[in-house]
């Protein structure tokens, strides 16, 4: 998987400019950073737009728990815009300002928000608290629905592909955070249990062929190969 593309449901988007494409009707986009390769550059920006015309409802997505800060929007007729931070430091106190750009961009505001959503992991403890509490306090000043999602299972739903999915997140120290998926005529389910291990165990665990997704990928290349032989 190379270092210099965006994936979302498998379409590569490269150059990392700002771009448009068109998905499968009534399809939830999740976005999570944990789906998002090569987007070092903070002022990089991502419309996409849904065919179909499902009035939909104004969604404020995040997620703090891989390395970056990514924030979406989507909007009542289906447009999303979506950005990536890289913060060092401090990124809770980063998040408003971020969020307040996101909208901008999309000219929208606060008041127009009608859900949130938020990353729950698995990833770092520090970056799932600091979204998890972004996000509840968004709900709570705007009375609004707040609800979190697996990021494993969104990397899984993100693909665009059926049969087994193997998800791979970097956790470092030579270990990743994995879990099997299944998606038969679109429907996703779970095959196994999150696991936290090398590559090596989580191959051996596999109990048929298997589509790698994740950006745990790039590291563990090689041993992939290897098993696929």
């Amino acid at each position: 998987m190379s270092s210099d593309y965006i994936e979302i449901r498998g379409a590569r988007v490269h150059n990392l400019k700002n771009v448009n494409l068109k998905l499968p009707k009534n399809k939830l986009i999740v976005f999570d950073s944990l789906a998002v390769h090569g987007a070092a550059d903070s002022k990089i920006s991502l419309e996409v737009n849904f065919s179909g015309d499902k009035k939909t409802m104004n969604v404020l997505a995040l997620d703090t728990s891989a390395r970056d800060l990514s924030v979406a929007y989507r909007n009542g007729s289906g447009r999303v815009h979506f950005r990536n931070f890289k913060f060092k430091k401090d990124t809770a106190a980063k998040i408003p300002g971020a969020i307040d750009q996101l909208l901008r961009n999309a000219k929208a505001s606060l008041n127009d928000v009608e859900k949130v959503v938020v990353g729950l992991g698995p990833g770092s403890f520090t970056g799932i608290r600091i979204g998890v509490a972004a996000a509840k306090a968004l709900g709570f000043s705007l009375n609004i629905p707040v609800t979190g999602i697996c990021s494993l299972e969104a990397i899984a739903e993100a693909a665009d592909t059926e049969g087994d999915i193997c998800v791979l997140v970097d956790a470092k120290r030579g270990l990743l955070y994995s879990c099997l998926y299944q998606k038969i005529d679109g429907q996703l389910r779970q095959k196994s249990e999150l696991q936290l291990a090398p590559i090596d165990q989580i191959l051996k665990s596999l109990k048929s062929d298997s589509i790698f997704v994740g950006d745990g990928i790039d590291q563990v290349r090689d041993q992939i190969k290897n098993y696929a032989k």
